[in-house]
């Protein structure tokens, strides 16, 4: 990530990978890394800054919702 300094990246990747990838940014022990549930096709957004990382969204699926509603219908 160091050499994408002051740029936004995307990685598409499994939700294990992503649980870790916070655990690693957020400085979160591993047992606490499992709490958190990834959905498929899911966003979740880290900013990271030279003093730490901040998450700023996790698992947002609005499609999923949409999906829903039209199914349920008018």
């Amino acid at each position: 990530m160091a050499i994408h300094y002051g740029q936004q990246i995307a990685l598409f990747c499994h939700g294990g990978v992503i649980r870790m990838l916070l655990a690693i940014l957020l400085d979160w022990p591993l047992s606490r890394f499992t709490a958190v549930e990834i959905d498929y096709a899911s966003l979740t957004q880290v900013v990271c800054y030279p003093f730490g990382a901040r998450l700023q969204l996790v698992n947002f699926s609005p499609w999923r919702e949409l999906a829903e509603m039209e199914l349920k219908g008018p």
